[in-house]
């Protein structure tokens, strides 16, 4: 089935009508204005010229917006419109700094980001539980769901860091799957409810190791959550 496409004037308008701007995002007009601040004097200062900014720059605040608040924000310092840093990670897996921090779960690096001036979307909104933002662009267009985000990451597993079991469940009953590896994100934010409901809709837990090394089970129980560990280890299934 095709992605329904509807124009800009129609979904501002959906999106008006249903809250998105006002309500649902916590990023109205005047609130964006503020935060835009941070990045003007040095917009102001470009605008006439526009400069490329420096590619080894991009790349690297794309990189550190992954794993280092400390880098990120010593790059704003360096430059502020990095902010909005977007890389080609291959075959056009086009990444922002924004995107990189949301699908890690980086709260933290993602919130100094958006008070720099970063644009949100609905996978930023996502984890942070901005949940009725996201129900409403769900609701615009149903199809989103199936849009996926850098390097394929789906909006399902995006949802999974906002610890909101209720999120997932909406965007489930919409036709999001419920794949192993959200069992992963789970165990990261330490939520045995949303680790219980994954194993009870869907998720299968193998104990095979990560892309770290470890397996959910391990990474459960590093970050201090045995009681998940437990669980996942016995809702083991090895074949």
């Amino acid at each position: 089935m095709g992605m329904k496409r509807i124009d800009r004037k129609e979904f501002l308008g959906k999106a008006v009508a249903g809250g998105l701007f006002v309500a649902g995002s916590g990023m109205a007009y005047g609130q964006y204005e503020e935060k835009k601040e941070v990045a003007e004097p040095r917009l102001r200062e470009i605008r006439e010229h526009k400069p490329q900014l420096d590619s080894d720059l991009v790349f690297q605040m794309v990189s550190e917006s992954h794993r280092s608040y400390e880098k990120v924000s010593d790059l704003l310092k360096q430059e502020p419109l990095l902010a909005n840093a977007t890389w080609d990670q291959g075959a056009g897996d086009w990444e922002t700094a924004l995107g990189a921090a949301s699908h890690m779960g980086r709260k933290d690096i993602a919130t100094l980001l958006l008070d720099h001036g970063a644009r949100k979307d609905i996978f930023n909104m996502a984890i942070m539980n901005e949940a009725s933002a996201v129900r409403a662009m769900v609701d615009i267009d149903k199809e989103i769901i199936q849009v996926p985000g850098p390097h394929g990451i789906t909006l399902a597993f995006h949802s999974i860091f906002s610890g909101n079991v209720d999120l997932v469940a909406y965007l489930k009953s919409n036709g999001a799957k419920i794949r192993n590896g959200f069992l992963r994100p789970a165990a990261m934010i330490g939520s045995y409810e949303m680790t219980k409901w994954l194993l009870d809709n869907g998720a299968v837990y193998k104990g095979r190791p990560t892309f770290t090394g470890k397996t959910v089970a391990e990474i459960a129980e590093n970050r201090g959550h045995p009681e998940i560990a437990k669980l996942l280890n016995s809702r083991l299934k090895t074949l």
